[in-house]
């Protein structure tokens, strides 16, 4: 579930933006859990600039929480961070990157060989394919049913070397 509040990252939006995806998953991969997590965003939508392609950027400030049925210590975190999320006017509106420097701590630290807090640098590809599908030909005021298939690609970097001023 997404709902979003204020300017989003459209064309010719600029202003105040809150954002909050609440998502559950079974993952059966790993003792059959489930996980909840909660992404929240908010900051500002700059103007798009006019060469560039119409680069539209936001500055946002990152605020998550993730929990799993099973209280495993890597399901069970909470991170916040400076970000950044960017699009091109002139290309379809889904694809979008995003950038973020985030400050973990994890919740359960029971079993766990790592530290309790971490640091990461979060760098995703959003984008969505919509397409028609039917069944059978549509009558002609019959109204199309629509199905969107959506990707993030998260590319994560974690060490201590590149995060060591920042600890």
């Amino acid at each position: 579930m997404a709902k979003g509040f204020g300017h989003l990252l459209a064309s010719g939006s600029h202003g105040l933006f809150a954002e909050s995806n609440i998502d559950g998953v079974f993952v059966s991969r790993f003792s059959n859990d489930s996980l909840l997590y909660s992404q929240n965003r908010f900051g500002y939508t700059l103007r798009s600039t006019e060469g560039f392609g119409g680069f539209h950027l936001q500055a946002l400030w990152n605020a998550n929480l993730t929990a799993d049925a099973q209280r495993q210590y890597w399901a069970n975190f909470v991170e916040s961070g400076p970000g950044f999320r960017f699009r091109f006017d002139s290309l379809p509106a889904s694809p979008m990157v995003s950038i973020s420097f985030l400050r973990g701590a994890y919740l359960m630290n029971d079993g766990n060989p790592r530290r309790p807090n971490y640091n990461e640098l979060r760098v995703s590809v959003w984008y969505a394919i919509a397409r028609l599908a039917h069944s059978s030909p549509p009558p002609s005021r019959a109204p199309r049913r629509r199905s969107l298939i959506a990707s993030s690609v998260p590319i994560q970097v974690r060490g201590p070397r590149f995060f060591r001023r920042w600890a």
